[in-house]
């Protein structure tokens, strides 16, 4: 077990695993007393600066920025203030913002950050998605260790901002990856609004002292005393009279505890691929963050969605980037046929035996997951992209994939062709 003691506060160095393989890591040479003494002194001078802790280790050195960010081993790296930007120099005195992606010859990358609309949360553009098919690998077959090693993984990259529910079953393995750790991670949970085991689209609703009482369970798997985004989870048009009504009153009361920070509501995308339940709730002003179904086959969000976060600031968390569709080359072939058959796109524009293929070649993306994932990066509207996988190797290349630049203009413009007009389909 390695200890440092710096400031009078005993660090376990041993506690974020910094040596753990596949963190991230860069392994150019620091400068041994010079790095430690200049650093150590920026944080006495700025005690309010985005520096939590600082680990050294023979001549690297490993620090953990707000959020979560490793960087390791660099030459020099300094603060720039008031604005609290952390830059990295290399020898060559080239220098990046850390909200650039920094990479050293052997590929380590730093991810990169966002401020989650009005919630002025800084936030890493991956999300760690822990529900979906896989579900952290409990979906999958995995177990509760292999799950945890799934957050602790996405945490080492960078990775600060983690989306969990009741009905996932992963709250409580969140809970134990992030315990010692909270004030590192953004928690976002999302709670039922109908009774267990009811229709989830339908109105056997649950009452708000039953949502009060299912959410401060969710507080106790979570292993905290509060979440910075309660979400009401899945919501359709029909059902979201209900919850003003009766459920949105329960969340203020929650946010007047200091259970929650901020009010977060999420579509039924698969059901509601037009956002029909989200342009109408967009009308009210009690809203810090939404998730959005988006991805290059169905990108109607673009128009119908984002322009009102946008015009009100409103936290965007995208799901669906990556579903069935995009990682399944059956199921992507049986809902452009399907697309074709109702007229939707036409199939002359398209390479019938490889419908997406011109995203990938050299210079573009290497496979269409990774050209989705940048798609949704780079879109205005969107903060924090949502990526779930009980697999660690899937996981980095996924995380990769959202450090790399847009896509061709021409690629984009192509989507625009054939996808552009596309509201019917989730991609699931």
């Amino acid at each position: 077990m390695l200890w440092r003691k710096y400031g009078g506060v005993r660090e376990r160095c041993a506690d974020l695993n910094p040596f753990r393989p596949g963190s991230t890591r860069l392994l150019l040479p620091a400068s041994g007393p010079d790095i430690r003494w200049n650093i150590h002194k920026r944080k006495q001078a700025h005690p309010g600066n985005p520096i939590r802790k600082l680990y050294f280790y023979n001549r690297n050195v490993f620090i953990l920025w707000r959020g979560g960010v490793f960087l390791a081993g660099y030459a020099h790296v300094r603060c720039h203030w008031p604005d609290q930007t952390l830059f990295a120099y290399y020898p060559n005195h080239r220098e990046w913002p850390v909200g650039c992606t920094i990479a050293d010859r052997k590929g380590a990358i730093i991810m990169q950050m966002t401020t989650l609309g009005r919630t002025n949360l800084t936030v890493s553009v991956a999300g760690l998605g822990c529900g979906g098919h896989s579900r952290l690998g409990l979906g999958t077959g995995g177990g509760e260790r292999q799950a945890i090693s799934i957050v602790h993984a996405a945490m080492d990259q960078g990775v600060n901002f983690i989306d969990t529910a009741q009905v996932y079953g992963t709250e409580d393995v969140v809970g134990r990856a992030v315990d010692g750790n909270r004030d590192q991670v953004m928690l976002s949970t999302k709670v039922q609004i109908v009774k267990p085991g009811a229709k989830p689209t339908g109105e056997d609703y649950i009452s708000a002292d039953v949502f009060v009482a299912n959410f401060d369970d969710s507080l106790k798997r979570l292993r905290t005393d509060y979440v910075d985004i309660a979400h009401l989870h899945g919501v359709t048009p029909s059902q979201y009279g209900y919850c003003m009504k009766e459920l949105v009153p329960a969340l203020f009361r929650l946010r007047e505890q200091g259970k929650i920070r901020f009010l977060g509501l999420t579509e039924r995308f698969i059901t509601d691929p037009r956002h029909d339940m989200l342009t109408g709730a967009l009308g009210d002003d009690c809203w810090d963050v939404i998730m959005a179904g988006f991805n290059l086959i169905n990108p109607s969000a673009r128009e119908r969605v984002f322009g009102q976060t946008h015009e009100k600031n409103i936290g965007v968390l995208n799901m669906f980037a990556v579903r069935r569709a995009l990682s399944n080359a059956d199921a992507l072939d049986e809902i452009i046929t399907g697309l074709i058959r109702d007229g939707v796109i036409d199939g002359g524009k398209l390479d019938a035996d490889d419908p997406l293929g011109f995203l990938v070649h050299d210079g573009g993306a290497a496979s269409i997951v990774e050209a989705a994932y940048r798609f949704c990066r780079h879109q205005s509207g969107t903060d924090i992209i949502l990526t779930g996988t009980g697999n660690r190797n899937h996981l980095e290349e996924n995380l990769s994939s959202l450090q790399k630049p847009p896509l061709a203009e021409a690629c984009l413009q192509r989507l625009e062709d054939l996808f552009g007009a596309v509201d019917c389909i989730s991609g699931n």
